[in-house]
């Protein structure tokens, strides 16, 4: 399927329609991906020093990893990833990732060099859409592939699986300029993706004014867990954000404090 263009074009198998009116439980990831998926105007943003590890690859639910899909090859085996076709057509469908991200492109850079991009419909949706079929897929035991992230609640909430690819090489990903048009066909992507980690952003002006807060931001150094746990508690049990960052505070007063001292 050539890159969506709207979501009911994306949309069309069972776990993913039936998202549609699940999804509006989740208004978005409250771990920021603003700093690793958008890029902005050079010295208008500043990224703390402390980040929280992360890393991003492919996942599988337990019911198609327990039929098969274990690692990023068997998605080049149409016998193999027949079992995500949910609409008919003969090619399973994965998700990618949410249309305005960065990453979905790669995703997509990756689908060609490994080759799954031959026999997978590759989705692009709003990532609230995604994870709610991602509920239901998993409530219905139906396999499913897509695109994934950690830290993120998703971990916590179900037991998802890892595909397994090659560890990240640098000399093996040629990524040609966004700017150019055809820059997803130039391009190349045939190992995992780097490490790489989550960072709190803070506008540079908002620093000049406010060096005393933009100091404060530089010393947070929360943990895989803790941004973890952060994001169930605001997205599975949707605990007001103001709520839970005073409760947080007061239960990490020695730390928080620790911060602020210059």
């Amino acid at each position: 399927m050539p890159m969506c263009r709207s979501l009911g074009r994306c949309l069309h198998s069972t776990a993913w329609r039936k998202a549609l009116s699940t999804s509006n439980r989740r208004s978005g990831s409250p771990i920021s991906r603003t700093s690793s998926r958008h890029s902005s105007p050079k010295g208008v943003v500043v990224l703390a020093k402390h980040g929280v590890p992360a890393w991003q690859g492919i996942c599988a639910t337990p019911a198609a990893a327990d039929k098969g899909l274990k690692s990023i090859a068997d998605l080049s085996d149409p016998g193999k990833t027949k079992i995500l076709d949910t609409d008919g057509d003969g090619k399973g469908e994965m998700w990618l990732g949410a249309p305005t991200w960065a990453s979905t492109g790669i995703e997509r850079v990756r689908a060609n060099t490994y080759g799954y991009a031959k026999n997978l419909t590759l989705i692009e949706s709003e990532e609230e859409v995604a994870m709610a079929g991602l509920d239901i897929a998993i409530a219905t035991n139906q396999p499913l592939v897509f695109a994934c992230y950690a830290p993120h609640f998703i971990f916590d909430l179900h037991k998802i699986v890892r595909l397994t690819e090659p560890p990240h090489d640098a000399s093996k990903w040629k990524l040609v300029g966004a700017s150019d048009p055809l820059w997803i066909s130039k391009s190349s992507a045939s190992t995992a993706w780097d490490t790489a980690n989550f960072r709190i952003g803070y506008a540079a002006a908002f620093a000049k004014k406010h060096p005393d807060i933009a100091a404060f931001l530089e010393k947070v150094d929360l943990t895989p867990e803790e941004a973890t746990a952060m994001s169930y508690a605001l997205e599975v049990d949707r605990i007001p954000p103001l709520d839970y960052a005073k409760k947080w505070v007061a239960d990490n007063a020695k730390r928080v404090d620790g911060w602020a001292k210059k």
